[in-house]
């Protein structure tokens, strides 16, 4: 019995907190570590030309810092329609834009964040920083 709640609990933590990837779609999670970020809006490229913007927030109710159910996905549809002539795209990038409590007042932009165009990929990017110092945005490994 005891061994049955051991392995019940690893499988809940390994599938809680792992990135919920999509077959058909570039999935991406959001990992925020800053206090002052209640918004994530981005702006999407592939191979170095815009593709979309969106973004991923509580309704400026609650800072985005722990929450591990913040994800985008970009099914292979969305790719080829707001991308030019169909063509198989080899990178895809974020630039994030940060927005402080109430979701009004941008607070930062992080640099472009690059990761392969491919579908059926699960991505974390995770932000740090504050507004005195500056947000950074990062790939997790």
């Amino acid at each position: 019995m005891k061994k049955l709640c051991v392995l019940l609990v690893a499988f809940l933590v390994f599938t809680s907190c792992g990135v919920h990837s999509d077959p058909n779609a570039l999935t991406v999670q959001f990992l925020c570590d800053s206090e002052e970020v209640y918004r994530i809006d981005y702006v999407a490229y592939v191979d170095g030309e815009y593709l979309c913007m969106g973004g991923l927030d509580d309704y400026g109710q609650d800072t985005l810092k722990g929450k591990r159910d913040l994800f985008q996905m970009f099914s292979e549809q969305d790719l080829k329609r707001w991308g030019k002539d169909g063509r198989e795209y080899t990178n895809f990038a974020l630039e994030l834009h940060l927005y402080d409590q109430g979701g009004e007042q941008e607070i930062g932009v992080t640099q472009r964040v690059e990761m392969p165009a491919q579908i059926g990929a699960s991505h974390t990017v995770r932000v740090t920083g504050n507004s005195t110092n500056g947000f950074q945005a990062e790939i997790m490994v």
